[in-house]
């Protein structure tokens, strides 16, 4: 869309614009990330406001004059209101004065994404800057954006951002375990346009699961989208899953491990058919025929705990004489 607005547009018109459209992106870029970091402003910004901006980031960042930088930067917000159609008219300010905003918020979120991706020279760096629209619930689309256009400038930029970002919330201790489960799904649709790599494909799997088990209240049912062919990179998770539980095991208090046990002793119920997803099955079962806590566990509340009670049931830990005495 931008490319249409900015290039194709006037180019089918014969149309020579006065500034390239390197310097309207920059420009409206400086715009986009000081208006989402101004609440009070998505609605509408001064025009005088807007000139500044556009007239600092010449003289800054292209050697313009400052007269010169003004007058392109008034004929740039002209054009951008007008031709271009990325600004809108959004009423009056309380002395008279023009307010714009961008005529779509997609637009901002775009601009504001890709001036994070020029600014951030690291992926922890961009992921320092991506958190707290997470924490916040700020524009996913702009986290989303942002991951993308970072994958193009480094490389693995957005799998390595990706792992930051997952690390920052499985430690995080200024998000509710609502915020850190919808922060997890913002995450998992920016994944859909990049490559990840076998670390954070493994720490992005293991930080749904320990949302399944721990208080976040993840339904075991969403495991079944993560590991399905829908998922872009389900086919990397077989080979890495029973590492991910394993890394889970003597995780989190009793309830958080009597979850794991009940997810590990049904996970053939979320897993696809294949040879591969068996495999993984299956060595899953072997590190539970492993470890003896989850048997010391049921062992320990059968008797006071339901879930408890239930697991031991399925997993013969009860006798016939135990079941009846429960019984009755």
């Amino acid at each position: 869309c931008i490319e249409l607005l900015l290039r194709a547009w006037d180019a089918s018109r014969g149309v020579t614009p006065a500034m390239s459209d390197a310097t309207y992106e920059l420009a409206l870029a400086e715009i986009a990330e000081y208006l989402s970091a101004q609440d009070e402003m998505r609605n509408g910004v001064a025009e005088h406001v807007l000139t500044s901006l556009v007239a600092g980031h010449l003289q800054r960042d292209a050697s313009y004059s400052e007269s010169r930088a003004l007058a392109d930067a008034k004929a740039m917000i002209r054009h951008c209101k007008g031709r271009a159609w990325i600004l809108s008219d959004a009423g009056l300010n309380w002395n008279g004065e023009a307010l714009y905003a961008f005529t779509h918020s997609s637009f901002r979120e775009y601009f504001n994404a890709w001036a994070l991706s020029r600014r951030c020279a690291t992926p922890k760096r961009m992921a320092n800057e991506l958190y707290p629209f997470l924490r916040d619930g700020r524009s996913q689309i702009t986290v989303q954006l942002a991951i993308h256009l970072f994958d193009w400038k480094a490389t693995n930029g957005g799998s390595l951002c990706v792992n930051a970002l997952v690390q920052r919330i499985a430690q995080s201790d200024d998000m509710t375990s609502a915020e850190a489960r919808s922060a997890v799904n913002v995450l998992l649709d920016a994944v859909a346009a990049v490559q990840l790599q076998a670390q954070t494909l493994t720490n992005l799997c293991r930080e749904v699961i320990r949302q399944v088990i721990g208080p976040a209240n993840r339904s075991p049912v969403e495991l079944v989208d993560l590991f399905s062919d829908n998922f872009r990179h389900a086919h990397g998770i077989p080979s890495i899953l029973p590492s991910v539980f394993a890394s889970l095991l003597e995780v989190g208090d009793t309830e958080v491990q009597l979850r794991l046990c009940w997810l590990i002793t049904h996970v053939s119920l979320y897993l696809p058919s294949g040879e591969e997803w068996d495999k993984a099955a299956k060595e899953i079962e072997e590190i539970d025929a492993r470890n003896n806590s989850f048997d010391a566990l049921l062992d320990l509340h059968a008797h006071n705990q339901t879930l408890a009670w239930h697991l031991s049931v399925r997993r013969g830990r009860l006798s016939a004489s135990d079941l009846e005495a429960t019984t009755n």
